[in-house]
């Protein structure tokens, strides 16, 4: 009560006091009773808020700690007379802030339920400098090697200690936004404009549109809405009655809302708020047209069990005893340093290391690194058609119940596609955390181009932030230096992906089933992994595995890593410490997954 008296007087003066507090993580008792009423008695102007009071009489505030959507939900619908403002959600440890739009669609669907404090703002990190003059944000057991540590557990920001944007800074920008669009009627191009401000009006806006075309801009305009009052609705039409729409083509119209003069800490043209929408006639099928017309595949079968397939422009190799992709040269120029590989593992993020992923999912890293392919009796030359088609199964213990086929077909003109097929009815298997395949390419083929979401990286449980257009950049940039190195980089619903050399002269990848993700690394997916530290592989707390590695220990590698995948699981977010991805963001064993992509040579003279 001492203590509570204190804070009253030296800060009941202070305009930014709006809320009182009981204290944090303080447990529960008559002596908050007490203080609460020694608030109210003593200040009738401001609320009184306490986490662990609940639903109890001495909290204005119904302010859960990290709680489950469904808790909001249940508290929302349970007639309550208090407002929910979650006192910490959202843990922004590593690449994190997976499932915030989730959160929010319940926040805006509840009057009642009235938002939360994302825990942190920025990583708690010092700036160390190694033997080797290499600056590094240092955590754990760089500060005392011998005592116990979290690790980096208080690098869980938004921002890093320098305050530069982490990658999921974009994520809370996009929910957070003040002006929410919603496309009414894609027919006619009717769009509804909602100011989410309880108190000002968007007359400081501009409200545009774009259309692309396939990731292109085709038209563009301004929709003349001088204002939308607070809390209020406007629908207004775009014109697109003479957009010539093509058949099998991709329009996504974007309308977004700009700053139309200079204001506090945002300049003239700075873009708030934004929403993206499909005005396609018809929905886009991505099965691809018959590949070009060339000269005949010729198909030779060397001595030492290699098939050799030729054609105008390339050259391949197939293994014979596994059919599998062994060398690809176009042009003369090669483009692989080893035979495509399945993959199911991700370098853990602080998250999945919080719910100990690197020990219930061990397994898929096991079989990432060890599985084996196997010539399976499926193997077509056809001449009329100029293709050869070979199927490879992978050898994977009995006891897991697994199926894994990979078709792999080449086509005349140097196309090559695949074709992914997984199968089991396990149910003790765990969680997968990523479907797909894995190329290592030449380093030269460092520079990136793809239609999807970015510009900056995106997953599954965080992609609302991501909007769909033609990016492009070097392979190096795509990685985010966490303070620990983790999963980086991915793109989500990408269409197609190209990664080329400085000559323009790669491999261009698309999808010919539906949207996939994909990433590259000028790395190895190991020197992103998670590894034990000399003095002991857990946290003081038993849950955060200590590292001894930092983002500043990364360099770029003399080849590239493509990842071209069906999906990998959501990154979480509820917490850093156990909670595990939502259901519906994750790949579970026990189903079938399959997906293709055809891989094109293209640049060159």
């Amino acid at each position: 009560l001492d203590r509570t008296q204190r804070m009253f007087h030296r800060d009941k003066n202070h305009s930014s006091i709006i809320i009182w507090s009981l204290g944090n993580e303080a447990g529960h008792g008559e002596v908050f009773r007490q203080t609460y009423q020694y608030l109210k008695r003593s200040d009738t102007s401001r609320p009184v808020q306490y986490e662990p009071a609940e639903k109890e009489d001495y909290t204005d505030i119904f302010c859960p700690m990290y709680p489950p959507i469904e808790k909001l939900v249940n508290y929302a619908e349970s007639n309550p007379t208090r407002p929910a403002i979650m006192i910490e959600y959202c843990h922004a440890m590593g690449n994190s802030v997976g499932n915030m739009q989730d959160y929010w669609d319940v926040i805006e669907a509840y009057p009642v339920l009235q938002g939360g404090f994302i825990w942190d703002w920025v990583d708690q990190s010092l700036e160390y400098t190694n033997d080797k003059g290499v600056k590094y944000l240092a955590y754990g057991h760089d500060y005392h090697p011998d005592l116990p540590t979290d690790g980096n557990f208080l690098n869980n920001g938004l921002v890093d200690p320098f305050r530069n944007p982490h990658p999921h800074l974009k994520e809370v920008k996009k929910v957070y936004e003040p002006i929410k669009f919603r496309l009414v009627d894609p027919s006619n191009g009717l769009v509804e404009i909602y100011n989410k401000n309880f108190f000002k009006n968007i007359n400081e806006l501009t409200i545009n549109w774009l259309l692309t075309e396939d990731g292109v801009e085709i038209a563009n305009g301004d929709l003349g809405v001088k204002e939308v009052l607070p809390q209020e609705r406007q629908y207004v039409l775009v014109d697109l009655e003479n957009i010539n729409f093509q058949e099998n083509k991709e329009y996504l119209l974007k309308v977004s809302a700009v700053t139309n003069q200079d204001l506090p800490l945002m300049p003239i043209g700075h873009e708030v708020a934004w929403g993206q929408f499909d005005v396609s006639p018809k929905p886009k099928d991505y099965k691809l047209a018959s590949v070009s017309d060339a000269d005949p595949l010729k198909l030779t079968e060397l001595t030492n069990d290699t098939f050799l397939l030729e054609g105008k422009d390339f050259v391949a190799k197939v293994d014979g005893k596994t059919y599998t992709l062994v060398y690809y040269a176009y042009r003369g120029k090669p483009f692989l340093l080893d035979a495509p590989k399945p993959n199911f593992w991700r370098a853990p993020t602080d998250n999945d290391l919080g719910n100990g992923m690197h020990k219930w999912a061990k397994i898929w890293k096991e079989l990432s690194e060890e599985v084996k392919p196997v010539r399976y009796p499926k193997f077509t030359y056809e001449k009329e058609d100029r293709f050869a088609l070979f199927s490879t199964k992978y050898e994977l213990p009995d006891s897991l119940g697994i199926e894994l086929e990979v078709i792999l077909t080449i086509y005349k003109g140097g196309e090559i596609s695949y074709d992914y097929n997984y199968y089991s009815k396990n149910p003790a298997l765990p969680n997968i955390p990523r479907v797909g395949m894995q190329f290592k390419m030449p380093e030269e083929f460092q520079f990136m181009e793809w239609y999807g979401k970015g510009p900056h990286e995106t997953y599954w449980d965080r992609q609302t932030s991501g909007e769909i257009g033609i990016w492009k950049g070097k392979v190096w940039d795509q990685l985010h230096n966490y303070s620990r190195p983790q999963e980086s980089g991915n793109k989500s619903d990408v269409r197609w992906m190209a990664l080329k050399n400085k000559d323009g002269v790669g491999w261009l990848a698309q999808t010919t089933t539906e949207p996939l993700s994909m990433s590259a690394w000028q790395l190895a997916i190991a020197d992103l992994d998670f590894v034990a530290g000399a003095k002991g592989s857990e946290s003081a707390s038993g849950l955060v595995p200590v590292t001894s590695k930092h983002g500043a220990d990364l360099l770029p590698r003399n080849f590239v890593t493509w990842n071209i995948d069906y999906k990998q699981m959501g990154l979480g977010g509820d917490t850093s410490w156990g909670r595990m991805v939502h259901e519906e963001y994750t790949l579970r064993a026990n189903r079938q997954y399959s997906y293709s992509f055809r891989l094109t040579p293209v640049g060159g003279s």
